[in-house]
């Protein structure tokens, strides 16, 4: 099929434009729409390159459905799904939320069946970096570095593979390798509990390391994208973070004041 545009898929509130140019043994995925940079070397790629390109059909970060919004690159899981409503409409009604997750839910396998490659394919995510970003935030939190082209510190590979860093370290790049997942000093991996948007938890977490609630939450999905933290798990009441951190031994979060606690669950001092 000549170069162009095939056709759109629609679902759970989400339409994507579908290009194709020959092969589809390479996926490429563009799932912002304020993310124009990140759409314009994708379209320029296409031109000359085979494979499958899905590009969303909107110029917002977010998808509003029946007055309710949702980050297009947080649906992918019914967790991920319901922690990213949950975030983004602090004050939703329970029949609105299970509106909104059902329709997604609904839809799910069938963009993942139209988005992902055949078996032994490969998916290319296309997006633009954080302004402001750059190599110099990831060398102090990084296993291994390799900075050969120091003077443009915005152009950086991030690598999550030992053998991929092998290779890409040679090169004229910057190179950084990650992806080791957080441990206690007991061994247990590290499983974060988080309050939704807009709480006094949430809050207090944030200021406790110096960041905004926005902030912190784009910091830990970025740890999470890197393979160094597991997603976090969604806490709605002081209640359910003790529940949570008695069921899981690496697990901690953040309850109010005064919250009883079971013999198994212990307070962390914050200085």
């Amino acid at each position: 099929m000549p170069f162009g545009k095939s056709k759109q898929l629609r679902g759970g509130g989400l339409k994507l434009n579908v290009i194709r140019n020959g092969g589809k043994a390479r996926h490429y995925l563009q799932i912002h729409g304020d993310e124009s940079t990140a759409r314009e070397v994708l379209m320029d790629h296409m031109k000359t390159n085979q494979g499958v390109a899905f590009l969303v059909d909107n110029n917002q970060r977010n998808f509003s459905q029946g007055g309710l919004l949702f980050d297009p690159n947080r649906i992918w899981s019914h967790v991920g799904a319901l922690a990213n409503i949950d975030r983004l409409n602090p004050r939703i009604s329970w029949s609105e939320r299970m509106y909104l997750i059902d329709r997604l839910d609904e839809d799910r396998d069938m963009l993942l069946r139209a988005i992902l490659p055949p078996k032994g394919g490969l998916l290319f995510a296309l997006h633009n970096n954080a302004r402001g970003y750059s190599v110099q935030d990831e060398v102090p939190i990084s296993d291994k570095t390799s900075l050969a082209d120091a003077a443009n510190t915005h152009e950086f590979f991030l690598c999550t593979s030992e053998a991929d860093y092998q290779v890409l370290s040679g090169s004229a790049f910057n190179v950084v390798l990650t992806g080791g997942t957080r441990q206690w000093t007991n061994g247990a991996v590290v499983q974060v509990g988080l309050a939704s948007n807009e709480t006094a938890e949430l809050r207090f977490a944030a200021d406790a390391v110096g960041l905004s609630a926005q902030e912190l939450l784009s910091r830990v999905q970025q740890q999470v994208f890197k393979g160094e933290m597991k997603r976090p798990i969604v806490v709605r009441s002081s209640a359910e973070c003790v529940a949570l951190v008695r069921s899981n031994v690496g697990a901690f979060c953040v309850a109010a004041k005064g919250t009883s606690l079971t013999p198994d669950v212990k307070p962390i001092p914050v200085r």
